[in-house]
């Protein structure tokens, strides 16, 4: 498994500088000292390449290069110029195949779901901007004037300005989805599923022979999980944790509420419970996740720490830290799935009782 974190700088006058560490945790025996290796592609720039070279990698068609001894460091602060403008881009590990794995199938179930699904609306939206006019879900009625769609126009018009608004609707709509889905699964969710496949290689792969090179490997993972806090704690896994237990609330409270109506078509209502099982799915795998690699990482220091004798073990246990994946100034533990749905379940609820 592998994994590349990217990181380019646009700049104005000297064209762009582009990093990239690809990262292949896979356990490796070296001398029966087991460890994870860090693999860097070298940095490119616009005035020339810079080919440190390390040695080779059946991965990478270009030379590599030394990001130099910190690559926290390199990744997150470059030294460029401050005058110029900056872009920061951080794609996340792009998982490598793990076989038949029930982790590997859930998220292919959610890449097929989401597209399937996302597809069937855009065209029902599309269908109901060609049917019907001034509906409130649509663009359209941002330009109706009492009740109408353009008042007053021949009805060639009118036909030809709501079949462009439908393709309009199914264009965005069809966007929206895509760049949903790029950040919540190829980015959060796949970053965190590589971690936490990672971490449970490690831990299963421990031995009490070897300690030193037990610790360094494990500090190889906490960088790895720092540079995933860094592209993911401020914005993406923040909203995300802020945002989908509110929408598995909402679409949980009207797929019920649908069920019991006498003027909605069981059909229509299958169509918010079937979001409501992605989201649940979504909400559960990524929670859990982020648990299970904080779970891990706390048991296995626990486990580490009566087989340290000599002195230096003893002191670089000490400095160990848990994994753990922060959204904002909070970050996953064990319990936390079971908080988030516990108050899923109790604002819909709520929600349920007020409105009887």
């Amino acid at each position: 498994m592998f994994g590349c974190f990217c990181s380019t700088l646009s700049q104005k006058r000297h064209g762009h500088l582009s990093v990239c560490l690809l990262t292949d945790l896979t356990l490796i025996e070296e001398a029966g000292k087991p460890r994870y290796s860090w693999i860097q592609q070298p940095i490119r720039t616009a005035t020339g390449d810079h080919n440190r070279s390390v040695g080779p990698h059946p991965g990478c068609h270009q030379p590599l290069g030394d990001l130099g001894r910190d690559p926290v460091k390199d990744l997150t602060q470059p030294e460029v110029s401050h005058s110029h403008s900056e872009m920061y881009e951080y794609p996340l590990p792009v998982v490598a195949r793990w076989g038949g794995t029930k982790l590997q199938l859930c998220i292919n179930f959610l890449y097929g779901a989401a597209e399937v699904t996302s597809l069937f609306l855009s065209v029902i939206i599309s269908t109901l901007t060609i049917l019907t006019r001034c509906q409130p879900i649509q663009l359209s009625c941002l330009f109706c004037k009492d009740g109408g769609l353009l008042t007053g126009q021949s009805h060639t018009t009118i036909y030809a300005i709501k079949l462009s608004f439908a393709i309009l609707e199914f264009i965005s709509l069809q966007q929206l989805v895509t760049t949903s889905v790029y950040y919540l699964a190829t980015v959060l969710l796949h970053g965190i599923s590589f971690l936490w496949m990672s971490c449970t290689t490690f831990v299963h792969g421990y031995t009490p022979a070897g300690n030193i090179a037990w610790l360094l490997a494990y500090k190889e993972l906490k960088v790895y999980e720092k540079l995933l806090n860094y592209c993911t704690k401020s914005r993406i896994f923040l909203i995300t944790a802020l945002l989908v237990p509110g929408l598995q609330i909402l679409l949980c409270y009207t797929s019920l509420k649908l069920f019991h109506s006498e003027h909605i078509s069981n059909f229509e209502a299958s169509l918010f419970l079937w979001a409501y099982f992605l989201v649940l799915v979504f909400t559960m795998l990524l929670f859990s996740a982020a648990a299970q690699i904080n779970s891990l990482s706390v048991n296995w220091i626990a486990k580490f720490k009566g087989s340290g004798d000599k002195k230096l073990e003893r002191r670089m246990h000490k400095s160990l830290m848990s994994l753990r994946l922060e959204f904002g100034n909070n970050f996953v533990e064990t319990l936390t799935p079971l908080v988030v749905q516990e108050f899923c379940v109790r604002q819909t609820v709520s929600c349920l009782l007020v409105k009887r």
